[in-house]
């Protein structure tokens, strides 16, 4: 049997050992490490990955740790010492870990219980006069450089990823400290991968909630002492963000100023604040700058609370932001096809579902799926799905298309089909830009969605005839996309940032 796991560990081990994607970690951090199957009494990992928990002593760098091993079965003697419920330090196994054996991060232990352990372990090291134990508790401990002022970003949501990425590296360049916070959850990986795909550092608080109105509330109060506990180790000086509810609801508790973005305060192109999202209500009222876009009045935010001077107006559409600089890379494009075995000569539809987990959404609109079948059948289509939450169910239901399965630069894929249908208002609008003709199935229209039908970008539908007439029109070449509208518009991303640290 031993034998047998040795074998098994050693395949796991070799693909651990080739990962290029390295978790942050800090002192305190409990996370879930594949520890693998060791020698004699050595403590093993267990499951497939050979996974146990470890409290992170001492970060010694980006890549090295000291950690002492944890267990849910204690034994009635000094080597074992309760941290939390059901979860217990074995000081007796200590040792250090490079950080490719990061698996996921669990939780920060408190100060109190973190210096307690340390206590125990000091307790166990030989005494001397020198003073030797003292000195271990001291260099084990790094002090933080209190001077160092941070701006925090909290990016919960693929846009936010993209919205802010040019600002953070701007930021950096000008020598500002950044602070990035994010989330992930079962079947929501998506903006931890971006986040990965673009190289941008973080560190992950909470989870996300799910579809059920009570696991959200719940997971967003845990990620709000999440939050809370970190930053209060930093010298935040302000917080940026697209309207996350967790990270201002905390900056707003601990006195630090709020730069909230917003593009969809309203679940409507008017000023009818039955529609008022939830984002909104529980985080503009708190804000100290809201910035918006042109196309949503100064009349909806000011009926927040807001006073005029709070507000700040910028002249483009969200995603122009990341956009301005894209080139199109055709071999992407292509590798990809290639990956899927997808035949682009065909007739090629990008579809995304919409956000229907999200607060603001009643349910999710069947036309759409009841019309993809009969698209692909009477167009001889390619069907290329972009999962939003899980994507085993989209195989099973439409075993036609093709569900992408890994995190990708969409933007090159968007300008290369013939027809985007999208339930969502971020990439339709990136879809609008880069010239693709573009189907909005949303079951709301916003400010901006009402600009861009205003402007010919885009057409919205919400039966499943007129869809099948919009793609019959994208495939008879007759969907014209009027990109002058927002070709004309400049990003001031200079002025964004003066208006945000000032």
């Amino acid at each position: 049997m031993k034998d047998t796991l040795f074998d098994e560990w050693n395949v796991v081990k070799k693909e651990i050992d080739k990962k290029d994607i390295i978790l942050k970690f800090k002192q305190r951090d409990i996370f879930f490490i594949n520890l693998g199957q060791n020698i004699g009494y050595e403590q093993h990992g267990k499951g497939k990955e050979f996974l146990r928990p470890v409290l992170i002593l001492k970060k010694f760098n980006s890549r090295f740790f000291l950690g002492v091993l944890l267990t849910t079965k204690p034994k009635n003697n000094q080597f074992y010492y309760k941290i939390g419920e059901n979860s217990y330090a074995i000081l007796s196994q200590i040792r250090t870990f490079d950080a490719k054996r990061l698996r996921y991060f669990v939780k920060r232990l408190n100060d109190n219980k973190f210096f307690e352990v340390i206590a125990k372990i000091e307790n166990l090291l030989p005494k001397r006069e020198s003073g030797l134990t003292s000195n271990f508790v001291k260099n084990i401990i790094p002090q933080k450089d209190k001077n160092s002022k941070y701006i925090w970003f909290d990016l919960v949501t693929p846009k936010s990823v993209l919205f802010f990425k040019p600002m953070i590296d701007k930021l950096k360049e000008l020598n500002y400290n950044i602070l990035v916070t994010a989330r992930e959850g079962s079947g929501y990986s998506e903006v931890v991968e971006l986040l990965k795909l673009y190289k941008i550092d973080f560190i992950n608080r909470g989870v996300f909630g799910g579809g059920d109105l009570r696991d959200k509330l719940e997971a967003s109060i845990h990620r709000q002492k999440e939050l809370m506990e970190l930053v209060s180790e930093y010298n935040i000086v302000k917080l940026i963000c697209l309207s996350s509810v967790d990270a201002v609801r905390v900056a707003f508790g601990l006195g630090l100023p709020v730069c909230n973005f917003y593009d969809i305060p309203l679940s409507d192109y008017k000023t009818n604040f039955k529609k008022a999202l939830p984002q909104a209500r529980l985080t503009i009222p708190l804000a100290t700058k809201m910035f918006k876009p042109f196309v949503v009045p100064d009349e909806v935010i000011l009926r927040f609370g807001l006073e005029k001077e709070q507000i700040f107006e910028y002249n483009f559409i969200d995603p122009l932001i990341w956009l301005k600089d894209f080139k199109y890379d055709e071999t992407y494009v292509k590798n990809i096809y290639k990956r899927y075995n997808i035949d682009r000569s065909k007739f090629t539809i990008l579809i995304r579902e919409e956000e229907y987990k999200a607060s603001y959404v009643d349910k999710k609109y069947p036309f759409l799926y009841e019309a993809l079948p009969e698209i692909y059948q009477k167009f001889d289509a390619n069907i290329i799905i972009i999962p939003r939450y899980e994507s085993d169910y989209l195989k099973k239901e439409f075993p036609f298309a093709y569900v992408l399965e890994e995190k990708i630069i969409l933007q090159h894929l968007l300008k290369d089909v013939d027809l985007f249908i999208g339930g969502g208002g971020t990439i339709n609008t990136e879809a609008c830009f880069l010239g693709t003709p573009t189907i909005s199935t949303r079951s709301f229209i916003s400010h901006y969605d009402k600009w861009q039908i205003d402007n010919d970008l885009m057409v919205w539908t919400n039966n499943k005839d007129e869809l099948m007439q919009y793609v019959q029109d994208a495939r008879d070449k007759k969907l014209i996309v009027n990109i002058q509208a927002i070709k004309n518009m400049t990003i001031d991303l200079d002025q964004i940032i003066e208006r945000c640290i000032s």
